[in-house]
This record gives structure tokens, C-alpha cells and sequence, in this order.
């Protein structure tokens, strides 16, 4: 078709990296437009935290595209020492005090993503190396999924007033349905307004999972690899969406499969089986989308909501706690690069974009659970 572009379905939908053709622009919004502004101050050390994979880090880079920033990954950093050495593969320089000159000198702004997977020790030592970088005028953005970074720095008073932190603002549904809707576009395919709306609510508001969603009903299910010559309505069935979601679900890390450990039964469901402890709250987590760290209280509540008491009682919160803690020791990685969840402060925060997807569209249907339908009545973003 004269005049229409032609792109293949792993160049419109991206999960990795910056998706340029299926970019999603929220820095009109207040709070992001703010955020905007800071990350274009000299010197500023900004601390930015939120859920995993909800486009903090991607947000940062584009905004700073311009300035080339160099990029630093928490889970490369055990140590100062490794800091440096990982920054000076970045940027060059033979010696410490020459690398900084070069930051002085060129600006070239550092983000560091994940922060939270740095040791904890490593963490509160890297405020003096990054004070001294931030002090020759480098704009420092340390990403995490919760707040610490931002207390630590601001507990240091020689960064008094230089510290911007801001917790990073969840998707929108109208934002994750402009996904689907552009990168459908893009293909020359027109799908129903249900079909998006039931993508994005799967997706669970987070951007890495749409596109991927979008990338195998496009390649799996609609047959679909590049922008088709002639625009064509397409019509979804309801099992085409449920199969691109379980094949989702069955790519499933090693880690999760981890997660399922053996113990006696300490609940009975209402309706349903008895499962272990660790099971229960594994179950629990699937039937509620936890984009707000969920506390340890909070958590015996939602039990309480499916357990039949009648047989057993639901566990005390000393009891949940220790099991929480197992399920996160047990979800981190051989080398502690990746991880399901994270529990600190008492609080539960999911760190693996495809953790929500394992749990409704693997784990949860293994003890019964019907799998989530596409097109309810009254269907909601």
C-alpha cells in the first residue's frame, strides 16, 4: 500500500529496551513533567522508586537520550571498588581521579538501575562516591523498586537540598491500552476495543508485559509478522487471548519453580484444596493484582478472605512472616541477579514482571482456578 511503512511485529512491539515505535509519552502528566525538570538539573542525585519493570528506567533514559547518559545495573555493583571499575568501563579514564575529571568535564549523566539489588553495605558506601560525583556538577538518577536509596541519601547532609526524590507514578489502563492500540496501527490490524481493553487488564498496567502480550497474539495466534499491505479487522476469541497469556505463564524463570516448596497443609481454601503455607500466600498473590507493596498485615487479611477456618485456622503473622521471608530467600537467583519477590520492612514487592502472570496463568489453575476471562460483562481496564 502506497505511503504506508512496513514493519516487522518484533519492531513494533519491544520489550526490551526503548520501544520507539510503541512509545508511550506520560511526561505530560504533572508529577512526570516534574520529574522531567529535575533529571535536567546539574548535580541533582535523584532517587526514583516504584514497581518493577512500570517504565521508571526506560523514562529516564529517554529523557536524558539526548546526553547519552551512561547506564549502570545494581546487579553488577557488589562493591565500591566494583562500582568504579564499572563505570570507568563506560566512560574511560586510567585512574580514578581521572575518570572524574571526565565526568566534570563532559556532564554525561549516571543512572543506576536497581539499586535495591546492590548488598545493602555496598549501598551506604556509595553515597561518599556518588556526593563527590554529584559535586562536580553530574546529574546522578538511582532507580529502585522501594525507598531506601531516597532515606539514605537524604540522611546525608552534605546533599541537604540536592536530593530529589519522587515515587514513580503506575500506569494508567488508557496509557497500557495506547500500546496496543499504536502498535496495532502500525501493523495495519484492527482489533476490538474489548480485545485491547482485556490485554491491557492482563498485562497488569505494566508496559514490558503488554508488549510481549501484543508480540504473540500478533505472531502465535493472529499469524501476523510484519504490517499487513491492506488495514484488516481481526477478531480475537476469547481462547486466543487465555493461550497468549498461559504461553506467558509457561515461560516461566527458573525461580519460580523454586518457589513451590514442600510442607505439610496449614490451610483449606473455601473452595478449593489444603495447601501449605507458603502455597497459601503464593495463591493469595494471584488473586490480587499487589502493584503497592503489600504488607505482612495485610496479607493474613486477604487469607482470611479464602480460608475455610473451620478446618484451619489461618497462620499467625509471626509465622507469615518467616514463610514470606523463605519464599523471598528461595526466589533470588544462583548469583542474586534476578528475583520474584522482596520483603524488607515488612513489606512484600514483586520485583519480576512476570511473576503476576506465573501466578494467575500457572500456578493458581493447578489448584483448581478457573483461568481469567477475557470478556466479563461489565469488562474494565
Amino acid at each position: 500500500m502506497p505511503g504506508r511503512s512496513k514493519y516487522s511485529v518484533g519492531e513494533v512491539f519491544q520489550s526490551a529496551g526503548i520501544p520507539e515505535l510503541t512509545y508511550v509519552d506520560r511526561s505530560g502528566r504533572p508529577v512526570l513533567s516534574e520529574l522531567r525538570n529535575e533529571v535536567g538539573h546539574a548535580g541533582k542525585l535523584i532517587c526514583i522508586y516504584g514497581p518493577s519493570k512500570s517504565g521508571k528506567t526506560v523514562f529516564c533514559r529517554k529523557v536524558l537520550e539526548k546526553r547519552k547518559p551512561i547506564l549502570l545495573r545494581g546487579n553488577s555493583i557488589k562493591s565500591p571498588d566494583g562500582f568504579w571499575t564499572l563505570l570507568a568501563s563506560h566512560k574511560g579514564g586510567r585512574n580514578r581521579q581521572e575518570l572524574l575529571q571526565m565526568l566534570e568535564r563532559d556532564r554525561t549523566p549516571i543512572i543506576i538501575d536497581d539499586f535495591h539489588k546492590i548488598p545493602e553495605k555496598t549501598q551506604r558506601l556509595l553515597v561518599d562516591p556518588l556526593r563527590t560525583i554529584a559535586n562536580d556538577g553530574t546529574t546522578i538518577v538511582v532507580i529502585s523498586i522501594y525507598d531506601f536509596a531516597l532515606k539514605l541519601f537524604q540522611a546525608d547532609p552534605e546533599l541537604d537540598g540536592r536530593v530529589f526524590g519522587m515515587k514513580f507514578p503506575w500506569w494508567e489502563s488508557s496509557d497500557i491500552a495506547k500500546i496496543g492500540i499504536c502498535g496495532f496501527s502500525k501493523l495495519g490490524l484492527s482489533v476490538s476495543k474489548d480485545v485491547i481493553s482485556a490485554l491491557a487488564r492482563f498485562s497488569c498496567k505494566t508496559p514490558i508485559l503488554m508488549q510481549d502480550a501484543c508480540f504473540l497474539l500478533c505472531a502465535t495466534e493472529l499469524g501476523i509478522n510484519e504490517t499487513l499491505e491492506v488495514v484488516s479487522q481481526k477478531d480475537v476469541p476469547a481462547a486466543s487471548l487465555q493461550k497468549v497469556f498461559t504461553t506467558l505463564a509457561h515461560r516461566e524463570d527458573p525461580i519460580f519453580k523454586r518457589l513451590r516448596i514442600r510442607a505439610r497443609p496449614a490451610v483449606t481454601l473455601k473452595v478449593g484444596p489444603s495447601l501449605n503455607i507458603c502455597d497459601a500466600i503464593l495463591y493469595t498473590l494471584s488473586l490480587h493484582q499487589v502493584v503497592e507493596p503489600l504488607t505482612v498485615i495485610g496479607l493474613r487479611r486477604l487469607l482470611v478472605r479464602i480460608v475455610n477456618e473451620t478446618i484451619h485456622k489461618v497462620p499467625p503473622l509471626a509465622d507469615l512472616r518467616e514463610a514470606v521471608k523463605t519464599l523471598a530467600e528461595t526466589s533470588q537467583s544462583k548469583l542474586g541477579l534476578r528475583s520474584a519477590l522482596v520483603f524488607d520492612e515488612d513489606k512484600i514487592y514483586i520485583d519480576h514482571p512476570h511473576f503476576f502472570v506465573w501466578l494467575r496463568w500457572s500456578f493458581a489453575p493447578t489448584f483448581g482456578r478457573e483461568l481469567p476471562n477475557p470478556f466479563p460483562r461489565k469488562a474494565a481496564y
